[in-house]
């Protein structure tokens, strides 16, 4: 069985488009490049953590995550999961190949709207550089259990499309 009556299965790259240009949008900035076949590339936001010390990441000035220090760091997007999909996230395996570990939680519930954020810690013996916006993580999501009658119906109605998204956390 395939296609959107199927539920428990991981979304491809249409329906994650077809979620992320709808309005509300899925992933705040969309960007198709950052498309896969069954994911999407999110980037490095501008909040960072290091040493408990808050940095405000700028465009043209890099982090330099030194060997071996951690840094709790942000997406750029702003994701909003609805109530029918969970998502799961990760660190990009070029990044794990280049040092980094990341030591977050994979699942990202249904409701979640905002920001996600995570530790990241460098493994390696010398240090790694990231830039804002740099593709860092990989998401992926994958259907629930059917929708309710409720939300069913607030599917059918744009104007009611938000309380679909019940925002549980915006910033760290």
């Amino acid at each position: 069985v395939t296609g959107k009556g199927w539920h428990g299965s991981v979304l491809l790259a249409d329906e994650i488009e077809e979620y992320c240009t709808a309005s509300p949008p899925m992933i705040e900035p969309y960007e198709p490049e950052r498309l896969r076949p069954a994911s999407y590339q999110l980037t490095l936001g501008n909040q960072i953590h290091v040493g408990g010390v808050e940095h405000i990441l700028k465009l043209n000035e890099p982090l330099i995550l030194e060997a071996h220090q951690v840094a709790v760091v942000s997406t750029r997007e702003t994701i909003r999961v609805p109530r029918f999909l969970i998502a799961r996230w990760s660190l990009r395996v070029e990044k794990i190949y280049e040092g980094l570990l990341w030591t977050g939680g994979p699942q990202v519930d249904p409701g979640w709207e905002g920001q996600l954020f995570c530790p990241i810690y460098n493994l390696a013996d010398r240090p790694v550089q990231l830039k804002f916006g740099d593709p860092l993580f990989t998401i992926d999501f994958t259907k629930t259990t059917p929708l309710t009658v409720r939300y069913r119906n607030m599917a059918q109605d744009h104007k009611r499309a938000k309380t679909w998204f019940k925002p549980v956390r915006r910033t760290l």
